[in-house]
């Protein structure tokens, strides 16, 4: 599902190409082409509701509910649009001319345009600095969507019977399932032994499901996993040692990745055998369903911000509370470790009210995992969560039950129980430990050798 568009005939040596206006451009098949009377627009993926080439026709895919990137040409000029969850990555430049594409590797790049060799560590990519490159010239596009004040104007609204949004947040995800199995044939579901993945996993009961471990922690419950499919493929796939080098070397293409740590399921990807038309990948329930320790304190800290006993409150609410499913999910067995971290991330010297609410918002925005794996083995990637229908309406919830019962998961556990007499047994995740050096080391080395090449 490559594109590449610019504004200079001379960079096609390889490649035949399409002409419109100033811009030459070459799209492959998975790409699809709308002509309007006095523009075209490229464009790929699905609407969950509606048909993505009437938004085509009239460009409106901001407020689409959907899985798409879409690029519009007049004879002049140009405009971007990506999904709100932001499925795909677009790379812009005007070093070297105008250049847009899907596939880094496609724009022109020297060797003095590399500004970095290692990106720092992040959670959310939606400001300015997440979204450049090792190249100075090249950045990823950045849709006009306030993620933090989405969040913002969610909290406090009340708007829902716990029943009545159990059942919707079901349909919601019955029928983006029914989309997707419609319009992909061929689908790689990733699995884990976590709930996020357990629950959407039903929704493709019968497909091809692929689970992996970093190591063998955890490896008990990935089997109990295991169990409650009939087609599943398990691989080990550690991320550092020596191997893991030649892994990254081997894997990873995408040289703008913040998701290194997806490396994992990008090789089961790639060596799956038929090339999938779509992956599924169960992100952003942590967030839609405001089920981690962290969003959790902010919580409990917001009502008591104010409090003498402040931190004493917020340290023993999460010892109160480290049974449950997003304590355990998020610091395995040490608690006190877990929420001596937090103190000195978010606790320590603040003052600012409105700073403290800022942050806990922050942690509610989407997270894009979901790019990484399309942008490095141009393949559609979605998630069931990824639906603008459902994300934020478990934040209007009252804060007062969020705080009591959101940590442990009781809608996800009861569209399991209730849906698909599924009962979830998995007491923690694998990951808080891992170790990801082994590719953060060598994404660079990967990477950039192909970038430096003519590959159009």
């Amino acid at each position: 599902m490559k594109f590449f568009i610019c504004d200079k005939l001379e960079k096609f040596t390889k490649k035949e190409y399409n002409c419109f206006g100033k811009w030459y451009f070459y799209y492959d098949d998975k790409v699809s082409l709308y002509e309007g009377s006095d523009f075209i627009v490229l464009y790929c993926g699905y609407l969950i509701e509606g048909d993505i080439e009437e938004v085509a026709a009239n460009f409106s895919f901001h407020d689409a509910n959907g899985n798409f990137f879409a690029v519009k040409l007049t004879k002049t000029d140009y405009e971007i649009s990506l999904d709100y969850f932001q499925n795909h990555k677009i790379f812009v430049a005007d070093k070297y001319g105008i250049e847009i594409t899907n596939y880094m590797p496609f724009m022109a790049c020297e060797k003095d345009d590399i500004k970095l060799k290692r990106y720092p560590t992040t959670e959310r990519e939606f400001g300015v600095d997440e979204n450049t490159t090792y190249y100075g010239h090249i950045n990823s596009f950045i849709p006009n969507f306030d993620y933090i004040q989405d969040v913002k104007d969610s909290f406090g609204v009340d708007a829902w019977d716990i029943d009545e949004l159990l059942e919707h947040i079901h349909q919601c995800m019955l029928q983006h399932s029914n989309v997707i199995k419609s319009k992909y044939k061929n689908r790689f579901i990733s699995l884990s032994e976590g709930i996020d993945s357990a629950l959407q996993s039903q929704y493709f009961y019968d497909d091809p499901q692929f689970i992996y471990g970093i190591s063998l922690e955890g490896d008990h419950w990935r089997r109990q996993t295991i169990k409650n499919f009939p087609n599943v493929t398990y691989d080990i796939i550690p991320t550092h040692g020596k191997e893991t080098k030649q892994t990254t070397l081997d894997y990873f293409v995408d040289p703008s990745s913040r998701g290194q740590t997806i490396l994992p399921t990008m090789k089961q990807i790639s060596d799956c055998g038929q090339k999938p038309d779509i992956v599924m990948y169960g992100v952003n329930a942590d967030e839609a369903f405001v089920k981690e320790l962290n969003p959790h304190m902010f919580m409990v800290g917001l009502n008591n911000f104010f409090e003498r006993d402040f931190r004493e409150t917020l340290r023993q609410d999460a010892i109160n509370r480290k049974e449950q499913y997003g304590s355990t999910y998020s610091t395995s067995s040490d608690t006190e470790k877990w929420i001596d971290i937090f103190f000195r991330r978010f606790v320590n010297g603040e003052k600012d009210y409105e700073n403290f609410q800022y942050n806990f918002y922050t942690l509610l925005t989407p997270k894009f995992y979901t790019r990484a794996i399309s942008a490095n083995n141009d393949v559609m990637s979605g998630s069931l969560y990824n639906d603008r229908r459902i994300f934020h309406e478990i934040m209007r919830l009252p804060l007062d039950w969020l705080i009591e019962h959101g940590m442990d998961a009781p809608f996800l556990k009861r569209l399991l129980k209730d849906k698909f007499n599924y009962d979830f047994t998995t007491p923690y995740k694998d990951a808080v430990n891992g170790v990801y050096d082994g590719v953060w080391d060598n994404h660079f080395e990967a990477t950039h050798t192909h970038c430096l090449e003519q590959n159009l």
